[in-house]
């Protein structure tokens, strides 16, 4: 979870392509924003940020968040315009003199393209645009790289118990090592 040094870091910084500054929260503004940062086009593999409360210039708007903003906020992730649903993190709210700031974390997905209604959406530096055909197929690649055969996936809840060791030391090791090394 941010910490709130880490807001005043990113309130400071100028908007980049892991880092987005707006006062709405209109899902058309916040759908696109959160498919770019999902998509980590520049391929960071670091999580972006949308800062809401947050004019272009860094300078806080003077909002105020109720639990009904919060729940729309999150609301993005799950109503089915943005997919595959990335992984996101709302913030508590933020308080400070000149207004309150939510943080909105996103991670990079691992199957992008994520589109927003259809639609993908990368981070170009400071600004957001519809992804070309190339970059689209550049996203695609991406997702194939990062799957993962049977193999490299983790055998989650077993145990050394669950290996057969005498088929490991009779068939396995013989095959894979050399008979001295063994010895």
């Amino acid at each position: 979870m941010i910490k709130e040094g880490e807001v005043k870091q990113l309130l400071a910084d100028m908007e980049s392509d892991r880092i987005e500054r707006t006062i709405s929260i209109a899902e058309a503004k916040l759908g696109p924003a959160v498919c770019a940062l999902a998509n980590d086009f520049p391929n960071h593999k670091q999580s972006g940020y949308i800062l809401l409360g947050v004019k272009n210039d860094g300078a806080l708007a003077g909002m105020t968040w109720t639990d009904g903003d919060l729940q729309k906020i999150g609301g993005v992730k799950t109503n089915g315009n943005v997919l595959p649903q990335p992984s996101l993190v709302v913030s508590p709210v933020f308080r400070f003199p000149d207004g309150e700031v939510v943080v909105v974390e996103v991670r990079p997905s691992l199957y992008p393209p994520v589109r927003y209604d259809g639609r993908c959406w990368i981070r170009v530096g400071a600004r957001r645009d519809k992804a070309t055909i190339e970059e689209e197929r550049i996203l695609v690649e991406r997702r194939a790289a990062y799957a993962k055969t049977f193999d490299l996936v983790p055998a989650l809840g077993s145990s050394i118990d669950d290996l057969s060791m005498g088929h490991f030391q009779l068939e396995y090791l013989p095959l894979a090592i050399d008979e001295e090394t063994i010895k």
